[in-house]
């Protein structure tokens, strides 16, 4: 039985030069979807900072990146594991 009541479905990545919070300005719109229970967004110093490990790839963090193109990308598991 997994240990853990999630699936990862993907990992998140970070663009840090489409990213509002680290051209300049403050947003941290991303910190406020992901679930209380992954917590693999922080913010750092008014930036967000991504844990790979803690992310379950349910890509709330991506709807709510008010950048186009986003800032926050979903990278597929790769096939097998």
């Amino acid at each position: 039985m997994p240990e853990t009541t999630t699936w990862p479905l993907g990992r998140v990545r970070l663009v840090r030069e489409r990213c509002i919070a680290w051209m300049g300005p403050e947003c941290g719109a991303c910190i406020q979807a992901c679930p209380s229970d992954a917590q693999a967004l922080r913010l750092e110093g008014w930036r967000p900072h991504l844990d790979p490990d803690q992310c379950v790839g349910c890509g709330l963090c991506i709807e709510r990146c008010p950048t186009s193109p986003k800032a926050l990308e979903l990278e597929p598991l790769a096939e097998g594991g």
